[in-house]
């Protein structure tokens, strides 16, 4: 899959509706974000999410190509794409300037 190329604005707009997907998609992002490379059930468990909303917060990071999810049969990774890397960019200038 081709990942997407986003001008900062389209990136700033995707992150101010992470929360109409669910509440806890930032943390799913950033937890990807700070291991490089993280399964689905760690996800969860730093994320303090179900299986099902984690799966579904993934599902739409995957789906705007911020991340790719590989791996065979149950073990999923997940890990951020370039696209990825320029959102956690501006999600941190973001947390820097609310302090």
């Amino acid at each position: 899959m081709r990942n997407p190329n986003f001008t900062n604005e389209q990136l700033g707009i995707i992150y101010e509706n992470f929360r109409t997907v669910h509440s806890k998609l930032e943390n799913v992002f950033m937890a990807i974000a700070e291991e490089g490379q993280i399964s689905l059930g760690d996800i969860n468990k730093r994320s303090e999410i179900s299986d099902f909303i984690g799966k579904q917060c993934v599902a739409a990071l995957q789906i705007t190509g911020l991340i790719e999810v590989y791996g065979e049969g149950t073990v999923k990774i997940c890990k951020l794409t370039d696209e990825g890397k320029k959102m956690e960019e501006l999600i941190m200038r973001v947390r820097k300037d609310k302090k």
